[in-house]
């Protein structure tokens, strides 16, 4: 029944994926207890506790529905599950490495005043009616509600990994959170510092000669970086997604993919966050420009950025920190490559300090699937946050 077949609703013509079957079986479990993600951004905003997941943003990528091991055509920015007291996301997704058809339930970053009670009846309810057999994945935890859903007889994500290579994707590695007092010298316009935190001491002035180096690079070659607020207009959502599928296809050429897709990202290239930009989310375009005696010669998007406020206070995720960092991007663009390479933490230096002007005093940039990516977060002055994952076997 449900193999590789494709299923069709009665009074709808468009495909019914494996995912779109299961969420239907989830709204007749729950009814109006789920709500669409891209229309629960005041109860979304209601129960932000800092937690990098639990944004609009945060949970249209982890609980999206274009990604392929998931497609949900009625549903594509994801689900919520909302009580009236407990919410959390929900994702449906085959893992990457099992040749299961079956996908797996995924709860994300549950809050509220009884968010364990809450979870264990959903969990409960769902396994009554045999809706899912397979593993249940619980992720986006603290310590302390890790805690308490092992007491509770749920088990440690090395029981069940979601991949072989990351047991808990890019959370297997810990989130980084920017300190942005650390990094920016308020009464110096904002120049880069280094960084004076005793973990920092082997790397303290790397972000300074980073942005050094790439500020070097675009006067040595006469380019121009801006920063464009992301509009959500065709223009820009082509200039976005050339963005994001050209970097994950040069991750796969040098095989540093884990998990993660291009269409992951697809919820937040479309769909506009609730609230303003620049105050309730920060989403920007990157470009580079060259100009010469004839006018503009060169006006090339080159970075996606989305991050949202985590709450009332001056906390926000950074979900998407893609650019064109790679040697062909370099090559296509006409360019030098030597300093290029400093490129994309430059844009995130850039992107944080226009955050910092905009009252954010710390900034989680989420986990990550490699340590080769979390170095990178490291040295640039991220500190270490880790969140986690349990499974109902």
């Amino acid at each position: 029944m449900f193999g590789n077949k494709l299923y069709f609703t009665k009074n709808c013509s468009h495909v019914f994926s494996k995912r779109d079957f299961f969420e239907s079986q989830l709204f007749n479990l729950f009814g109006k207890k789920l709500l669409p993600t891209e229309e629960a951004f005041d109860v979304i905003n209601a129960y932000k506790s800092k937690n990098f997941a639990f944004s609009q943003v945060g949970l249209m990528l982890y609980t999206n529905g274009y990604n392929l091991r998931g497609i949900s055509n009625r549903h594509p920015n994801g689900l919520i599950y909302f009580d009236g007291e407990n919410v959390f996301g929900i994702g449906i997704f085959k893992k990457e490495s099992s040749e299961d058809c079956f996908p797996h339930l995924m709860i994300i970053a549950p809050q509220g005043p009884s968010f364990l009670e809450a979870v264990m009846k959903f969990i409960s309810k769902v396994r009554q009616c045999k809706i899912f057999s397979n593993e249940i994945y619980i992720r986006h935890l603290s310590s302390d509600q890790k805690k308490l859903f092992i007491e509770s007889g749920l088990k440690d994500i090395e029981l069940a990994p979601w991949h072989e290579d990351a047991p808990e994707e890019d959370e297997h590695f810990p989130n980084r959170q920017f300190y942005l007092k650390d990094i920016f010298d308020l009464e110096n316009n904002y120049e880069i510092k280094n960084l004076s935190y005793p973990d920092a001491k082997n790397f303290k002035s790397k972000p300074r000669l980073i942005h050094n180096r790439f500020s070097n690079y675009l006067q040595r070659n006469n380019l121009k970086f801006t920063l464009e607020p992301y509009e959500y207009s065709s223009e820009h959502i082509e200039q976005a997604k050339l963005i994001v599928t050209k970097y994950f296809q040069a991750r796969t050429k040098r095989g540093g993919v884990l998990g993660s897709t291009p269409e992951d990202y697809f919820p937040i290239i479309y769909q506009r966050p609730s609230g303003i930009n620049g105050r309730d989310y920060f989403a920007y375009i990157g470009k580079l420009k060259k100009e010469t005696l004839n006018g503009l010669d060169l006006d090339t998007p080159i970075m996606f950025f989305v991050g949202e406020r985590l709450g009332p206070k001056n906390q926000a995720g950074l979900y998407a920190t893609l650019s064109s960092r790679f040697e062909e991007d370099a090559v296509a663009l006409g360019l030098p490559m030597e300093g290029y390479t400093a490129l994309p933490q430059f844009c995130i230096l850039e992107v944080m300090k226009k955050m910092f002007e905009s009252g954010i005093e710390i900034v989680d940039i989420g986990g990550s699937e490699t340590e080769g990516l979390d170095i990178q977060k490291k040295q640039l002055g991220g500190r270490p946050h880790k969140t986690s994952w349990v499974v109902s076997i």
